[in-house]
């Protein structure tokens, strides 16, 4: 049993895992898509974009797109960090955090076997783990 100690407001929890997390050559953490589904993700940071402003000839007034990002890691021995880029749109008349952009980070998943499945599959599953984290609240705190 692999076990890890996370800090998250200033308590501490034991997350333990049956699994052990191991890196690649290149310094990528390389895990399952199921080992990567069970692993607990804390908010580091978000913050703002800064953006140069424009002004409309006709009535001075400045447009905006108001943008950000936010990085998160786990609490494992390795390490494991993903961060992404997000905008703040209107959605049914409601200010909604959408992500934009692939994330970043430094997983890499594996097959059963192994064997590295690449960049494009490793983001598919980062963005379904993004998507479950309940991020955008996060960020509203951050950013308010």
């Amino acid at each position: 049993m692999f076990r890890s100690i996370m800090s998250n407001d200033n308590s501490q929890a034991i997350e333990e895992y049956s699994f052990k997390i191991q890196k690649s050559n290149e310094g990528l953490v390389l895990l399952t898509d199921a080992m990567l589904m069970q692993i607990k993700l804390s908010h580091i940071a978000s913050g703002l974009d800064e953006e140069p402003r424009t002004e409309t000839r006709e009535s001075n007034a400045s447009l905006t797109t108001i943008t950000g990002y936010t990085e998160w890691f786990s609490g494992t021995s390795i390490r494991i960090s993903i961060g992404w880029d997000w905008y703040l749109g209107v959605v049914d008349g409601k200010c909604t955090f959408k992500r934009i952009n692939p994330p970043r980070s430094n997983v890499m998943l594996v097959d059963s076997s192994g064997n590295q499945m690449g960049r494009k599959k490793s983001n598919m599953s980062l963005i379904r783990k993004i998507d479950e984290c309940q991020w955008q609240n996060r960020v509203r705190e951050c950013i308010n």
